[in-house]
């Protein structure tokens, strides 16, 4: 099946792993812990980590306790700021093709496009990690006993 709305692994690995964060308010939540709700490896999500902690958006402490934990409250995070960290700046594109093809300047299929672009960028900027409903989430479908 084909997807509408398509986001880098990294990115969706970064709006996971704040997910996961934000369901342990005020806890330092260990790399190892995280990697293992959300099957990944932990080098790809310490790597998303710290682009997310060089932004700000996560704390990090090393030793055996140490671990993550938001550097915000859930409401004061977006979706846009996850994304920007990881992917950089959000730019809607205005052709399928990422590099325009044709020559009209109205093209509608760009205008479309455009307007669906906006539409996400828009959404991402507006919804916080305060905005799903965190208690009870568990990646990949689990859901606590």
């Amino acid at each position: 099946m084909a997807e509408i709305v398509k986001f880098s692994d990294a990115v969706v690995l970064g709006f996971h792993a704040m997910i996961d964060l934000a369901e342990h308010p005020g806890h330092e939540v260990p790399l190892h812990d995280i990697a293992v709700r959300l099957r990944v490896s932990e080098a790809h999500l310490s790597k998303v980590l710290q682009r997310l902690r060089k932004v700000g958006l996560v704390q990090a402490s090393r030793g055996p306790s140490g671990g993550y934990r938001l550097a915000h409250p859930p409401a004061g995070i977006t979706f846009a700021c996850i994304f920007e960290a990881i992917d950089g700046p959000i730019q809607p594109q205005f052709c399928l093709f990422g590099t325009p093809v044709c020559t009209n300047p109205s093209c509608w299929m760009g205008s479309f496009i455009g307007q669906i672009n906006q539409q996400v960028k828009n959404f991402l900027e507006q919804t916080t990690l305060a905005d799903l409903p965190i208690r009870g989430f568990h990646p990949l479908g689990q859901h606590a006993a």
